[in-house]
């Protein structure tokens, strides 16, 4: 049976009633950074969504995307690689302002 799908939502990935709560703490956050990660290096957008994730974990102890951490632990050593990179251009290119 086809899941439900609404923008982010979707019904055959996202449990509502077990997930809903930390969904809204990492989005929650999303809304409160100064900045969007969407137009940014790697670094930048890994450090927005960490922070996201972090806070929202603080508040509901769950974890959110299993499939990122995953990706992340795949990918580890090309994502390192292009946060090196990141870190190594000029401040004002990579300069990060959140909360």
């Amino acid at each position: 049976m086809s899941g439900i799908k609404w923008g982010i939502l979707d019904s055959n990935k996202f449990s509502f009633h077990q997930d809903l709560d930390q969904m809204i703490a990492h989005e929650q956050v999303h809304v409160t950074q100064k900045s969007t990660y969407l137009n940014g290096s790697l670094l930048k957008m890994t450090i927005n969504k960490g922070i996201a994730d972090f806070i929202s974990y603080q508040v509901t102890v769950k974890r959110g995307n299993e499939k990122s951490y995953a990706y992340g632990d795949a990918y580890f050593e090309s994502l390192r690689n292009e946060w090196l990179e990141d870190l190594n251009q000029p401040i004002n290119e990579v300069r990060i302002k959140w909360i």
